[in-house]
């Protein structure tokens, strides 16, 4: 059973690597700790500097932060679903991580 409860993503919200554009998918849902994501390549154990581009109303900034990617597995479609722990995140970014939790989300699993 998770500690943590999972808010789903009502917006279809871009995340993609920093470093490597191209690699991008979406944020499926987010926790207290970190995120679930679709189409975004990873390798379990492997940590990577993620971006979340503004939102289009400015509700929240660009946010930029490290996480490890903690699984994998293909989903429907063929696309890949990971679980990605936040392992960095600076004050500033964490009060636009939460602001964007709030405001992006609709319910708890």
């Amino acid at each position: 059973m998770r500690a943590d409860k999972r808010l789903r993503i009502i917006n279809n919200n871009r995340i993609c690597e920093l470093s490597n554009r191209e690699n991008e998918g979406t944020i499926e849902d987010v926790s207290s700790k970190g995120l679930r994501t679709s189409g975004l390549e990873a390798e379990v154990d492997e940590i990577k500097t993620l971006m979340i581009p503004t939102d289009h109303y400015g509700e929240f900034g660009k946010m930029v932060f490290d996480a490890k990617c903690r699984w994998t597995k293909i989903g429907q479609g063929g696309r890949v679903l990971a679980g990605f722990e936040v392992v960095d995140m600076s004050p500033g970014m964490l009060e636009e991580f939460k602001l964007f939790s709030q405001t992006s989300t609709s319910s708890t699993e």
